[in-house]
């Protein structure tokens, strides 16, 4: 039977949640807290006047820094 994209899009999704799931606790939170600073340092970001965000889940990057950072720069946020 051959396989249609969104079964290959399906597979790897499960692959790449794996090897998230996977990481030591220690090693995703120093790599979300690496993102978050990128992200907060860009210059896309400093120039947004709204952002959407989402709630983290297991080792999901964290949102929590760009939260905080957005709501004291008075930035909208959903």
């Amino acid at each position: 039977m051959a396989t249609t994209v969104a079964d290959e899009k399906k597979n790897l999704r499960a692959i790449m949640i794996a090897c998230r799931d996977a990481l030591p606790g220690e090693r995703a939170a120093a790599w979300s807290e690496m993102i978050e600073r990128q992200l907060i340092a860009s210059g896309f970001y400093r120039a947004a006047s709204a952002i959407v965000l989402f709630q983290a889940h297991g080792n999901e990057v964290s949102t929590d820094r760009i939260l905080f950072d957005a709501l004291a720069a008075g930035r909208a946020v959903f």
